[in-house]
């Protein structure tokens, strides 16, 4: 209630108001000039603007609607090695809101979230492709018998055969594409949770 606020408010007036995004709501985060710059251009590409602008210490939020049935994930870089990319907010990110330390209200043009303007899968693409990113596509699990013409004891085979020449030492970063290879080509089945487990 708005008086259990108030009263929190009075005891701790130094702590500062942040929120989980959540799925619904994309926050790009620019935190340089030439970020800033960067998504003004990527705005006026796609004739939209962003209806909450949070100027922060370092740049400013713009937040978006996410349009229902797109794909993002946050993503963050570093200002120094990249000045121009856009980092990205969303799902389980927090972001901290005025009157957080450093955060001012530079325009609200909406008096709740479902007023913000919304962006669509073309917008996000072009934000990850802009830094120089893979656009983000949830993983979707495939059944073996979807990629391959073979039955699964066939494709149980081949990998067999393929692990043979693979040194189960290799080293974690080749070893964990291994185990995805395995469980993406055997749908994560038991049957390539055992080849995983032998080699």
């Amino acid at each position: 209630s708005l008086k259990k606020i108030a009263e929190d408010w009075k005891k701790h007036p130094n702590h500062e108001v942040g929120f989980i995004v959540g799925e619904d709501i994309i926050v790009f985060d620019a935190d340089s000039p030439e970020s800033i710059v960067a998504l003004a251009e990527l705005e006026a590409r796609f004739g939209i603007k962003p209806m909450l602008v949070v100027k922060t210490a370092k740049g400013e939020h713009h937040y978006y609607r996410r349009a229902k049935g797109t794909f993002a994930k946050s993503d963050a870089h570093s200002t120094e090695e990249y000045p121009e990319r856009i980092d990205v907010k969303t799902g389980r990110s927090m972001v901290l809101l005025p009157p957080s330390t450093g955060k001012i209200i530079l325009q609200q043009d909406a008096a709740n979230a479902s007023e913000l303007t919304e962006v669509d899968q073309a917008f996000i693409d072009a934000v990850y492709q802009h830094n120089g990113r893979e656009a983000p596509r949830q993983l979707v699990p495939v059944s073996p018998m979807s990629v391959h013409s073979e039955p699964p004891s066939q494709v149980i085979a081949i990998l067999k055969a393929l692990l043979a020449h693979i040194d189960p030492d290799c080293g974690y970063s080749i070893w964990l594409k291994v185990l995805m290879a395995i469980f993406q080509e055997t749908g994560g089945s038991e049957e390539g949770l055992r080849l995983a487990i032998e080699w």
